[in-house]
């Protein structure tokens, strides 16, 4: 009796578990599909009384998801590469030139050709943006703030995207990391938890579905 509660709990567990991977806004296509085929290969060898180990469980998962584990065969190391935790600059939201004016406030806004990267060179932190054709000349304070950042040693803020695997699974994250990426060093943190998806809930009768 006390076996079954315990596996009834255990269930319960998993259960929940699935249901925070499913409304998980970070946790999506390829990556929501490795993270469940990792559940189910973890949930079978523990009843098996098998060691999820070694790199072969990357295989059992590419032949659960795949039916075929020679297809896309460096699938699952794919999937691990895109989540390890590192730190990116932000986004431009267009294409906008970034020069500011002189005779009047704001940035220039006239469409942008050349791409550059506004550095801190003593924290690492930066926002990518774009400089328009008059403004091109500007291109080269830019680059003079890449130079200070690698005299700086390449100093780097905490991760700010990657790390959703490990929020849901404990391993040696680090080490798989490094396996699937062996150019990048894995950063402490990772990308902040977005809110999860609203629940929708069913009203019986002649209600509506509402969150």
């Amino acid at each position: 009796m006390a076996e079954q509660s315990t596996d009834l709990k255990a269930i319960m567990r998993r259960d929940e578990r699935h249901r925070k991977m499913l409304n998980d806004p970070d946790l999506t296509g390829d990556l929501l599909l490795f993270a469940l085929g990792l559940d189910e290969v973890i949930a079978t060898r523990q009843a098996q009384g098998r060691k999820t180990s070694g790199k072969s469980w990357m295989t059992a998962i590419t032949r659960l998801v795949s039916g075929d584990e020679g297809y896309r065969r460096y699938w699952a190391k794919h999937v691990v590469e895109r989540d390890v935790p590192r730190y990116e600059p932000s986004k431009s939201r267009g294409r906008g030139c970034i020069a500011p004016m002189i005779r009047r406030e704001g940035l220039c806004g006239q469409p942008g050709s050349t791409h550059v990267l506004d550095l801190d060179p003593m924290t690492g932190e930066g926002a990518e943006g774009y400089l328009c054709a008059r403004h091109r000349g500007l291109e080269a304070k830019y680059l003079a703030l890449k130079r200070q950042w690698h005299a700086n040693g390449e100093p780097s803020p905490s991760a700010n995207t990657g790390g959703v695997l490990r929020r849901y699974f404990n391993a040696d994250w680090d080490g798989i990391y490094r396996w699937a990426s062996p150019w990048r060093e894995p950063l402490e943190g990772g990308r902040e938890a977005t809110p999860p998806r609203p629940t929708l809930r069913l009203i019986q009768g002649e209600g509506e579905v509402s969150s």
